[in-house]
This record gives structure tokens, C-alpha cells and sequence, in this order.
């Protein structure tokens, strides 16, 4: 994945080139566009001390598709 799960690389690289990054893997998955409420919700999370740590485990069963 070109986009970064860790919290402290996805802030450090910035809003725009995190939001490119996540366009430019969609497309390569066949997505045609992002969900920008998804996206800030993410960065967000990324952002706050926490904030992603908390919601890993129901992101990996929804990733799982369970």
C-alpha cells in the first residue's frame, strides 16, 4: 500500500499529499473516488493522541468483511 498506516507518517505528510496518496492507491484498486468524510474522519483519528489505536480492531473486522 502506498499510503501509510501509521498514524505519525500519515500526519507528517501533510493533508494534500495524504488525500493524493489515498486517490492515487483507490485508483489502483479500480475505486474511481474517495469519500472525503472518510478521508478527514482519518486523517482526524491520525491526528489525535489515540485516536487510531482506538478504533483498529473494528476497522480490521470491517476490512476482514465480517
Amino acid at each position: 500500500m502506498a499510503v501509510s498506516c501509521d498514524p505519525a507518517v500519515i500526519v507528517a505528510m501533510g493533508w494534500d499529499a495524504f488525500a493524493e496518496a489515498v486517490r492515487a492507491e483507490l485508483a489502483r484498486w479500480g475505486g474511481q473516488r474517495g469519500c472525503l468524510r472518510v478521508l478527514r474522519a482519518i486523517w482526524a483519528a491520525a491526528q489525535a493522541p489515540g485516536g487510531v489505536e482506538r478504533e483498529r480492531p473494528a476497522a480490521t473486522e470491517r476490512a476482514k468483511g465480517r
